[in-house]
């Protein structure tokens, strides 16, 4: 059984754990610390802790910021397929290295056809679909409300694994779970009435309120992002983490690229502002590559428990950017929300399973 939001933040983390150890030295900042003589292992051991603190706190921040960089980014009209693709691009050269360095070792062929299929099909959910559905929702709805949606994934997760499991939620669950979710809805209700609300086509003569639909596709992305983690977490007992996030992130961008090219001309993606590509490319090192090491090496030191304490830090993050970068309100509404969503997702991690 996963423990919401402390093996949420753990499971996150060792999709890219092993990619650090392939991409650093092999000697430890520990190491290091524990080998000079004017340093004992108590001052060692405080000085690795703080470290890892650091690196998760400077994670959170950079994972905190890609909404506030995809807005910014919007501003130069250009579509959520396309910046998604200019994502990946960047990134997959990276993963393609990691992976290189992988099938050294572990042969593509002794993966077998349905491992590797059940790994395409975990990135397709992970890195495609909940990619895409944030990033189309984030055209609707602000980085704020975004981010606060997001950060209620560790509670989707305790449901899918209830449900899988059979095993019945405990009162103070349900009643962390409402009071997440109240801490949203209070969020969206203010900015339902500060903000000035279109309706969106959906489909056919289908029409919605474009903040509601913007929610209801981020929630779609939690949602999906949730089961990523829920199969990633039963294929990776039998792949290194390394080895499954390269191949699920190749997968997913080949993936992304065919609905690039079915639905873009190719060209497209060269005729924008260089503004444009340096947003593109802050999403793809700062907000996806760099704080996903970060955190790894973070949790590696001071714990996944404590790491999804400290990473708390994320949506009060961008609310502060918010206001300052994009012009979004900051109410009494929205600090309270934010702090009822924050708080029962941080009580959700000390729920021990059945």
């Amino acid at each position: 059984m996963l423990k919401t939001t402390a093996l949420a933040s753990e499971k996150l983390a060792s999709l890219s754990t092993a990619a650090i150890n392939i991409l650093t030295p092999r000697r430890s900042f520990t190491g290091t610390l524990m080998n000079s003589s004017n340093t004992s292992p108590a001052n060692a051991a405080q000085a690795s802790h703080r470290f890892g603190i650091a690196m998760v706190i400077g994670g959170a921040l950079l994972f905190s910021a890609k909404a506030v960089f995809v807005k910014l980014a919007y501003q130069y009209n250009i579509d959520p397929t396309s910046l998604m693709t200019l994502r990946m691009l960047i990134c997959a050269p990276i993963y393609l290295f990691i992976a290189y360095r992988c099938t050294r070792s572990t042969p593509l062929s002794s993966l077998g056809s349905g491992l590797i299929t059940k790994i395409l099909l975990s990135g397709l959910m992970g890195y495609y679909l909940a990619s895409f559905l944030d990033l189309s929702g984030l055209r609707y709805i602000t980085a704020n409300l975004e981010r606060l949606i997001l950060y209620t994934y560790p509670s989707i997760v305790l449901i899918i694994t209830a449900i899988r499991y059979k095993r019945p939620l405990h009162l103070g669950e349900l009643v962390c779970l409402a009071a997440s979710y109240g801490g949203i809805a209070l969020v969206f209700g203010t900015d339902m009435t500060l903000y000035d609300n279109t309706t969106v086509n959906i489909f056919a003569d289908v029409e919605i309120d474009s903040t509601l639909w913007g929610a209801l596709l981020v929630f779609g992305s939690a949602l999906a992002f949730s089961f990523y983690l829920v199969s990633a977490e039963r294929t990776m007992r039998t792949i290194s983490s390394a080895m499954f996030t390269s191949l699920a992130m190749l997968g997913s961008t080949t993936v992304i690229i065919i609905h690039f090219l079915l639905t873009r001309e190719l060209n497209e993606l060269l005729g924008y502002p260089i503004g444009l590509y340096a947003l593109a490319f802050a999403v793809a090192i700062f907000s996806t590559i760099l704080p996903s090491f970060m955190m790894a090496e973070g949790i590696k030191r001071i714990t996944a428990t404590r790491a999804s304490i400290i990473g708390s830090v994320g949506p009060v993050s961008t609310m502060i950017m918010g206001f300052l970068f994009l012009n979004e309100t900051i109410t009494v509404f929205h600090v309270a929300g934010l702090a009822v969503v924050v708080i029962s997702s941080l009580a959700l991690s000390k729920f021990k399973p059945v």
